[in-house]
């Protein structure tokens, strides 16, 4: 038992225990003491012996690769998994050298401050370091580089500096600003859409539109938006699920299915405008790039600026099929010929060349039909599942381009949105054609009071009867 304020000789159980010496040092790290260094009989020591609490044992701790010069009158302090050694006195005289000991790896590793050697602290030994949060301080010693002299200065050590480089400071942090939901979602590129949103100051209420393409991996949006303060306004919208009305039933997706969302899209907002006598747009699609000119009489081509959202602006991408579709049908869009299926870029001493006729065979199908008969000559198998709506809409590869040019003359006869008959004139239609359709949960009639009341007689006289013919 420990006697109170009295000092006892500490016996190890393993009879070892470092060898003598003097101006070493000593830390704690979970349940162990370490020393390093000193002097033993005019004799610089390097060596580092720890003691374990629990086995009540000293052992000298191997170190693998190099370590820190033989020294005394050093300070040693923790911080974390690491003993940072700083200073002493070598066989050079004093130093100024900072070492680190890991505990988990038991390697040594010297760290070399990166700022100016005026910054550094001057060597020193006898001084003393302790460690504050996450930073060490270390103050006086002796400067034995011109006599013996003692120091009074002080220097803080930054842990944090050596393994993390701060970036962002407390200033920083106290001004951040959240970005907006949709920013932080990643949804909308708020930079492009203030350039598509911005109108002219001159221009006072004017709506400034959008020709709003988005595509899903079964469908086609296309939308001419405005916007206002409180948010956008859709004008008129066209989506690629609605072309089986003008005899496309699949490949929904696909450059041609873009191209005649667009033209439906443009043919539809025209005549809901009164504008489609006016500005009828390129009725034999050839390819070539062509603008909307004013007419002389009447009012200006609608202008519509393309808004793609987050998709990427590659050469030969559906979106801009349907760019070209509204602009074929109508629509004042701004554009060239450089994101269209047959343009090549400049390419070394080529120059940058655009063929129409490929992107008119992408309009009307024909790099589709292409494919299906190159697949019918290799007799695939997977060719049932490749164009299996194909087959059973009775399309073939034949067919294709001339249902194509149907669609187109479809759409620019009649682009209504939906029937715009009443609602009773076509459901009389349907049941004519289908019969009435049965509810899925069908509802009974309610019953009047009086029916109520036979109800609970019929009831009432059962349970009776029932009664009576048990008790017989």
């Amino acid at each position: 038992m420990a006697v109170p304020h009295a000092f006892s000789t500490l016996v190890p159980v393993n009879d070892v225990a470092p060898p003598k010496r003097s101006m070493h040092s000593a830390v704690v790290y979970q349940k162990k003491i370490f020393v390093f260094g000193g002097e033993a009989d005019g004799r610089l020591l390097a060596d580092l012996w720890e003691y374990d609490f629990d086995r009540n044992i000293w052992d000298c701790v191997a170190i693998a690769g190099p370590q820190p010069a033989c020294r005394s009158s050093h300070t040693a302090v923790v911080y974390r998994s690491h003993m940072y050694l700083f200073g002493g006195y070598g066989a050079k005289g004093a130093l100024n050298d900072l070492y680190a000991y890991n505990f988990e790896t038991r390697t040594w590793r010297q760290i070399v401050a990166q700022q100016p050697a005026s910054e550094v602290p001057t060597p020193r030994r006898r001084h003393s370091a302790i460690v504050f949060e996450d930073q060490m301080y270390i103050f006086g010693g002796d400067d034995t580089s011109a006599g013996t002299s003692r120091l009074n200065d002080t220097y803080t050590f930054n842990f944090a500096m050596v393994f993390h480089k701060v970036v962002k400071s407390k200033a920083y942090f106290k001004r951040y600003q959240v970005q907006f939901r949709r920013r932080r979602e990643g949804m909308t590129d708020y930079r492009a859409r203030r350039r598509l949103v911005q109108q002219d100051k001159n221009k006072y209420n004017t709506p400034k539109y959008r020709l709003v393409v988005r595509m899903t991996n079964r469908d086609v949006i296309c939308q001419i938006v405005y916007s206002r303060i409180v948010g956008d306004f859709v004008l008129c919208s066209a989506y690629s699920h609605e072309l089986p009305r003008f005899g496309l039933p699949c490949g929904l997706t696909n450059y041609a299915a873009c191209y005649a969302t667009g033209l439906l899209l443009a043919r539809r907002v025209l005549k809901n405008l009164h504008l489609d006598d006016k500005y009828p747009g390129v009725a034999n699609v050839t390819g070539e790039i062509s603008e909307v000119e004013a007419v002389e009489d009447g009012p200006r081509p609608f202008k519509a600026f393309l808004d793609i959202g987050l998709f990427r602006t590659t050469t030969g991408a559906r979106i801009f099929a349907a760019m070209k579709g509204a602009a074929d049908g109508g629509l004042n869009v701004p554009h060239n010929e450089k994101r269209l299926v047959g343009y090549k870029p400049k390419k070394g001493d080529q120059e940058a060349k655009f063929n129409p006729a490929i992107l008119r065979e992408h309009i009307f199908g024909v790099h589709v039909a292409k494919y299906m008969k190159k697949r019918a000559a290799d007799k695939a198998e997977s060719d049932k599942i490749h164009f299996a709506k194909y087959a059973a809409a009775k399309i073939d590869a034949d067919k294709l381009e001339k249902l194509i040019k149907s669609v187109h003359e479809k759409i620019r006869a009649n682009p209504d949105a939906k029937d715009t008959r009443p609602r009773k004139e076509k459901e009389a239609e349907r049941k004519a054609k289908f019969g009435a359709m049965k509810a899925k949960f069908p509802r009974k009639a309610a019953l009047t009071l009086l029916e109520r009341k036979n109800r609970f007689r019929q009831k009432l006289a059962a349970i009776l009867a029932k009664a009576a013919a048990q008790s017989e």
